[in-house]
């Protein structure tokens, strides 16, 4: 999860350098997936590992301008088949979640939060120092009506209590969850158990135009907020 966050860093540095040869240098990013001699692509580390991905392309503003995920059958896309049963993976719910909320614009997030290093594991992933363990992304759709907030908690085992604040938007208190989760980083579904890892929906009521939510571990929370209209 932390090579998420040395990846946005590292394009950050890319986009400086080419700006000094192109006037708003682009780029597409194709094919991604973590750890490419490990089986993970069935787990939920996978759809963590993605969302980190998602984010990073946002937060580029603009500077990458298509990224997609493996392919989608197999290869760690999002479905698997087994004895004639094809089934999704956490890595499919993700990409769901992400494409199916309405936002499109992003909004400016402030984030503090607990942070976390890890030591390097050479070719792929380098010394990696300070990364936070919660990461989010706001998006509003095309009228300003709706925000979109997606919140990930990276952390392997603890839940992470969040409290959000809004500057600019005013919404109604009932704020519909979409939360993806895993027991472990691990955990995934099988032909089985084809829904043991889900998006499950639920409804919270927010407080004088903040939001309180502990987020499970290995989780991705999508809050959908409408603005509240005089």
């Amino acid at each position: 999860m932390a090579y998420t966050f040395w990846l946005r860093a590292h394009l950050k540095d890319v986009k400086k350098e080419l700006s000094n040869y192109l006037n708003d240098p682009r780029i597409a990013i194709t094919e991604v997936q973590g750890g490419r001699d490990l089986d993970i692509s069935a787990t939920m580390l996978e759809a963590l590992f993605y969302s980190g991905i998602i984010n990073t392309a946002i937060n580029l503003n603009g500077f990458i301008e298509i990224i997609t995920h493996s392919s989608l059958m197999w290869f760690g896309g999002g479905l698997r088949k087994e004895r004639e049963i094809v089934y999704p993976t956490p890595a499919y719910f993700a990409q769901k979640l992400y494409a199916t909320q309405p936002g499109r614009w992003p909004a400016k997030v402030k984030i503090s939060t607990p942070m976390f290093s890890v030591s390097s594991a050479p070719p792929e992933i380098p010394d990696i120092k300070n990364a936070p363990y919660i990461d989010a992304v706001a998006l509003l759709n095309d009228n300003e009506s709706i925000l979109s907030l997606i919140i990930t908690n990276f952390h392997p085992i603890k839940p992470i209590k969040v409290s959000v604040s809004f500057k600019g938007f005013t919404f109604r208190e009932d704020v519909k969850l979409n939360i993806l989760s895993g027991v472990t980083y691990l955990s995934g579904n099988s032909w089985n158990y084809p829904e043991a890892v889900r998006i499950v929906e639920s409804i919270i009521v927010a407080q004088d135009q903040k939001i309180e939510y502990v987020l499970p571990p290995c989780s991705i929370v999508l809050f959908t907020l409408n603005q509240q209209k005089y």
